[in-house]
């Protein structure tokens, strides 16, 4: 097979610069579309969460904590017990409608 003739990376060849990928411009588009509908449907998503949580689901109740207080950053590694004082949440109540 012979070999290509002239240089394939040469300017002009490919994009052009700054332009993105087009399976990147649609997963931007997929992407804005999931928030557009969020942030139009958020109360009963968030209540359906809450409820969730209320009913001692572990797993929604991460997800509330790591959206409202942030995941932690660094794991805690210590010799031996360590006493926490108590965590006391307050959440003010707004109505959204």
């Amino acid at each position: 097979m012979p070999a290509p003739k002239g240089n394939q990376y040469a300017k002009g060849h490919g994009r052009p610069k700054g332009s993105k990928d087009p399976n990147t411009l649609k997963r931007e588009r997929l992407q804005a579309y999931i928030i557009r509908r969020f942030i139009a449907e958020k109360k009963p998503i968030i209540d359906a969460l809450i409820a969730k949580a209320k009913a001692k689901d572990v797993q929604a109740i991460c997800v509330l904590l790591d959206r409202a207080l942030g995941r932690p950053v660094t794991n805690l590694k210590s010799e031996g017990p360590i006493e926490l004082a108590p965590l006391t949440i307050q959440i003010d109540q707004k109505n959204d409608d």
